[in-house]
């Protein structure tokens, strides 16, 4: 048995952290003394129209209109000055995100969210209405062999390892909760997939396919596509995270699905998963859990 977690930015966010973009732009849209024209006019673009720029990397795409289209055609943008606005904007998030997983609230907020995450593991459904919480704690209690193995999985598409920090407590096993003494839950080491990336490593920042590239004379630039399509970017890479997230959903039994916004970016993933679901009705139930934010949620 497989519960896979697909762990979004809502996770960052309920653990304190200030990781949406939205948070970096009142930082990053400060003028200094280094910024080029292009970079000041980047940043004065995103300042007047924060809303829209907060799915960044939608706007990666979309930015590309800017950009001449060829060398004898007047652009607001070189194509070379398109990738130093977006260098710019990559390299100083890094450096954002990582003097955010220090600051002294986040590292209070993470022993109370290891509780959390705890509570989570033990009883991963508790929040579903009745007859569903039920159905799934009889699907695992039904399943065989006895005892019944479960291994839960991560992808996390985030940046930071604050998931897998407050995952990995209590060692390696918990008892679900409301399932029988049978059923041994294990958290493996090798189970977390950072599928864009993570700080400390090359972290992957831009859109899903070639049609979100809105210059159509861009979409065939070859060195484009590696630097802001995230698939192909993971394959230059051969990083292996995309086979190995792809592994993991392919592989559960159960998906949950927390603090994640279903964002054009990622269409990808949501692909993959509806193709799990559909390949279910083949081979045997499998169940999908969405959580969503209701917007009230209390850190405390």
């Amino acid at each position: 048995m497989r519960i896979t977690f697909l762990i979004g930015n809502g996770f960052d966010l309920n653990a304190g952290l200030k990781t949406r973009f939205s948070d970096f732009f009142k930082v990053y849209c400060e003028e200094t003394k280094n910024d080029t024209p292009a970079i000041k006019q980047f940043k004065e673009d995103i300042a007047t129209n924060i809303e829209l720029w907060s799915d960044f990397e939608k706007q990666m795409g979309e930015y590309t209109f800017k950009v001449a289209q060829d060398i004898f055609q007047e652009g607001e943008l070189s194509i070379e000055e398109y990738y130093t606005c977006i260098d710019d904007f990559r390299n100083k998030f890094i450096i954002y995100l990582n003097e955010e997983i220090k600051r002294p609230t986040v590292l209070i907020m993470k022993d109370r969210i290891r509780e959390k995450c705890q509570d989570m593991l033990i009883n991963p459904f508790r929040y579903l209405r009745t007859g569903q919480r039920e159905r799934l704690y009889n699907y695992i209690n039904n399943a065989q062999p006895r005892p019944l193995p479960v291994e839960y999985g991560f992808v996390v598409f985030n940046y930071t390892d604050m998931c897998e920090q407050c995952m990995r407590i209590q060692g390696s096993h918990v008892i679900i909760g409301y399932c029988d003494d049978s059923v041994d839950a294990v958290i493996s080491a090798d189970r977390f997939v950072y599928v864009h990336g993570r700080l400390g490593s090359e972290i992957l920042l831009g859109v899903d396919n070639i049609s979100q590239i809105r210059n159509p004379f861009l979409q065939n630039d070859e060195e484009l596509l590696y630097s802001i399509v995230k698939p192909i970017s993971n394959r230059e890479l051969e990083s292996g995270q995309d086979e190995r997230t792809k592994e993991l959903i392919e592989a559960s039994n159960i998906i949950i699905i927390y603090g994640m916004s279903l964002g054009e970016t990622d269409n990808s993933w949501w692909r993959v998963i509806a193709d799990w679901l559909l390949e279910g009705k083949k081979s045997g139930e499998r169940f999908l859990v969405v959580y969503s934010c209701d917007g009230t949620t209390n850190r405390s």
